[in-house]
C-alpha cells in the first residue's frame, strides 16, 4: 500500500498552496482532488478579490501579508504565470465603520499597510465612475487588486509536483480510519496510508466529517459586458453601504455580487442561479456605478463557499483525531490570505513531524497570528 507522510484532501487554492509549501520542505505529500485541480468547489467560481481592510482585525493582518505575496509572485519565485492583477481596490465604509477603521488602519500601518482615505468632494474627482453620497468615506488600497484562483491553484499544484509531491485528480475519498499511528484513506478504487491528514475540502468537508460546525452559503455573481469604448471600472470595489462588490473582467466588463443567499448543509443542495439573484445584483450595481460605465447582463452563475458561524476559518489539529488537521471555513474571503496562512500551516505540520521548517519569506508573527484560528472543533463532540 502506498504511504505518504502527509495526505491533503482537496485540490482547491488551499490544498494546492499547502502542497506547494510542504514539498518545498522535502515532505512527500499527496494531493487528493475529487475533480480537477482548481476546477471544483469555491476555487472554481471565486472572483479572487484581494484587499487588505477587513472588519475582522486578524483577517485584515493576514490579508496584508497575502497582498504582499500576491503582488510579488514572480519575485518570490512562485511557479508559472502570475495569477494576480495589481489594479488597486476601493472600499466604501458604512457609517458605523468610520471609528472602527481608524484604530485598525493604525495597527496595519505599523506592519506596512499602504492606503489613502478619501471623503467629500475629492471622491467624485478621483473616482468618477462611482455614485457617491455627500458623507461617504472610502479607503483606496493601491497595492490590492484581484487574482485568478483557478490559475493560482494549478500553478501551485504543478510546482509542488516538480518539488516531489504527488497529485491524484478525479480521485474521490470515501473515508478514513486510524490504524495504529497511521491513517488509512479509502479511495474509490483503492487505498493509501499517511501519517497526517489535512482536510482542505471547503464546503465538501461535511461529506467526510458530518458534524463539522460549518455550512454552505451560495455566492452568486452577475457578469456584465463592457459598457462602451474606453468605459470600464478596472479595479475591484467592496461596498459596505450597498452590501455588494464588483470585480473587473479582462474584456472590460465586471462581475457584481448579490445579497440573495442560500444556506444549506452541503453544496449539492443548492438551487440553480435564477431571477432573484440577477435582479438583486443588477439593482445594486446601478446604485453603485454611473450609468455610462455599466454594461449589460450577459451571464450569471452561482458558486458557494464554506462558512463558520463566526466567519473565522477552522484551522488546526482536531481534538479527538490524532494527526488530523483541518483548514476550511474561509467564507469567501480566504483567497486573499491563502499564501501566508498556507505557510503557517506548513510550519505547524513540520513541527508535528519533528522537522524544522525553513520557509522563504516567512515571518513567525504570521504563525503566531494563525493560532487565533485555533480549531475549536472536537471530533464526535
Amino acid at each position: 500500500m502506498k504511504h505518504f507522510e502527509v495526505a491533503i484532501i482537496g485540490g482547491g487554492i488551499y490544498g494546492s498552496s499547502i502542497a506547494y509549501f510542504l514539498s518545498q520542505q522535502g515532505i512527500p505529500a499527496v494531493l487528493l482532488e475529487q475533480g480537477v485541480i482548481g476546477a471544483e468547489g469555491a476555487t472554481a467560481c471565486s472572483g479572487g478579490i484581494v484587499r487588505v481592510y477587513d472588519p475582522d482585525p486578524v483577517l485584515a493582518q493576514f490579508s496584508l501579508f497575502g497582498t504582499i505575496e500576491w503582488s510579488a509572485w514572480s519575485a518570490y519565485g512562485y511557479p508559472g504565470m502570475s495569477p494576480y492583477s495589481n489594479a488597486g481596490c476601493l472600499y466604501r465604509l458604512s457609517p458605523t465603520g468610520y471609528t472602527r477603521v481608524v484604530e485598525l488602519t493604525d495597527t496595519l500601518k505599523g506592519i506596512g499597510y499602504r492606503y489613502e482615505a478619501f471623503s467629500g468632494s475629492r471622491l467624485q474627482s478621483r473616482f468618477p465612475q462611482i455614485i457617491f453620497n455627500t458623507h461617504d468615506e472610502v479607503i483606496w488600497e493601491p497595492g490590492s487588486g484581484y487574482g485568478n484562483p483557478r490559475l493560482a491553484a494549478r500553478n501551485l499544484a504543478e510546482g509542488s509536483c516538480l518539488q516531489g509531491a504527488t497529485i491524484y485528480e478525479n480521485c474521490l475519498v470515501k473515508g478514513f480510519d486510524q490504524c495504529g499511528n497511521k491513517w488509512s484513506i479509502e479511495l474509490l478504487h483503492g487505498s493509501i496510508t499517511a501519517d497526517i491528514i489535512i482536510l482542505a475540502t471547503g464546503a465538501f468537508g461535511r461529506q467526510l466529517l458530518p458534524d463539522l460546525p460549518v455550512f454552505t452559503r451560495s455566492i452568486s455573481l452577475l457578469q456584465l459586458s463592457k459598457a462602451g469604448t474606453g468605459c470600464s471600472v478596472n479595479y475591484p470595489i467592496v461596498d459596505e453601504i450597498l452590501e455588494t462588490y464588483t470585480r473587473p473582467v479582462k474584456d472590460g466588463g465586471i462581475y457584481c455580487g448579490t445579497q440573495v443567499f442560500e444556506d444549506v448543509k452541503n453544496p449539492g443542495e443548492l438551487s440553480s442561479y435564477g431571477q432573484p439573484e440577477k435582479e438583486d445584483a443588477w439593482m445594486r450595481v446601478q446604485k453603485l456605478i454611473q450609468p455610462e460605465y455599466i454594461g449589460l447582463p450577459v451571464n450569471g452563475f452561482k458558486g458557494f463557499d464554506c462558512y463558520t458561524p463566526d466567519k473565522r476559518p477552522l484551522v488546526g489539529f482536531v481534538s479527538g483525531l490524532s494527526n488530523f488537521f483541518i483548514a476550511i471555513g474561509f467564507s469567501g474571503r480566504g483567497f486573499k490570505y491563502c499564501l501566508p496562512l498556507a505557510k503557517a500551516i506548513t510550519w505547524q505540520i513540520c513541527d508535528r513531524l519533528g522537522k524544522t521548517a525553513t520557509i522563504a519569506n516567512f515571518d513567525l508573527y504570521v504563525c503566531r497570528l494563525s493560532k487565533q484560528f485555533n480549531c475549536h472543533y472536537e471530533a464526535g463532540g
